[in-house]
């Protein structure tokens, strides 16, 4: 089951509960005046029923939660660095990454660095 799936199953979910709530609140004027019971027992099953899908949509979200993954993996820690070089340098920096051998800047000083630590 996809992402979507899931999402679409949550709001499923949510409207059977929404239908089961008015159903509920239907009854709740009439509980105290049920001498046979009916009316509590209808109300009790309508509770779990109402119970067994907030079971089902936090079990859901739970594993959606576990699923999404957001972004890239991490690296490292990630720290900010100021460098100053001269105009030429910054050119050819842009030159190395537009050829395809660094992805970004921070690409460039991550493999340069880890080719001094070689």
């Amino acid at each position: 089951m996809n992402l979507k799936e899931m999402q679409e199953l949550i709001n499923s979910c949510e409207d059977s509960k929404a239908e089961i709530l008015s159903k509920m609140n239907d009854l709740s004027p009439i509980l105290g005046s049920d001498s046979a019971g009916q009316i509590t027992q209808q109300y009790a099953s309508l509770k779990e029923e109402y119970d067994r899908y907030s079971y089902r949509i936090d079990t859901i979200r739970e594993i959606m939660d576990k699923t999404i993954k957001t972004g890239r993996p991490s690296l490292g820690i990630g720290k900010t660095v100021k460098i100053t070089l001269p105009e030429e340098e910054w050119t050819k920096i842009s030159q190395i990454i537009e050829a395809g051998q660094a992805a970004s800047v921070a690409d460039y000083f991550r493999q340069l660095h880890q080719n001094q630590c070689q």
